[in-house]
């Protein structure tokens, strides 16, 4: 496998930075979920 170019690099990046970004968003909204069921607001 020969490596990767600067713009493979940069695309490679970006959507780990983007997948990343998903993931937290989807966390974050599942630990509010969480929390307002405990709290029964």
């Amino acid at each position: 496998m020969k490596p990767l170019t600067k713009k493979q690099q940069q695309w490679l990046w970006f959507l780990a930075l983007w997948c990343g970004g998903l993931a937290a968003a989807a966390l974050l909204a599942y630990l509010v979920r969480l929390i307002m069921g405990i709290a029964k607001i």
